[in-house]
């Protein structure tokens, strides 16, 4: 498995967390800890940019889910874009694509 890497930034209307390598058991803490540095009322959605990430596991998909309602706390609403095809077939079949916004681009979840 290769390291996970998290960027963070914000935009006046989203917080947006570019994730690369590999979301599993032993990384998924890290992103967890992103979301929930995220500052309150600084941006109105959270967007987790997938464009870079390698693999990802229950505990990933487990940690999107906790990432929504992290946002739902903070009054956001919550996107995820860029999706590997492999990630989108994870959450077709637990049901999840239905559950998340879902976009082709961090720039589609950052338009008003």
């Amino acid at each position: 498995m290769t390291d996970l890497t998290i960027t963070t930034s914000t935009t006046a209307r989203a917080h947006i967390i570019t994730i690369s390598g590999a979301l599993d058991m032993t990384t998924a803490p890290k992103l967890r800890q992103a979301c929930e540095a995220l500052p309150r009322g600084a941006a109105r959605e959270l967007v987790l940019d997938l464009a870079g990430l390698d693999f990802c596991d229950s505990s990933g998909i487990s940690t999107f889910i906790t990432a929504h309602h992290h946002a739902t706390a903070l009054g956001a609403t919550f996107a995820l874009t860029a999706v590997p095809p492999h990630i989108t077939r994870m959450l077709a079949i637990t049901g999840l694509a239905d559950y998340f916004t879902l976009h082709d681009t961090a720039g589609q979840a950052d338009r008003p």
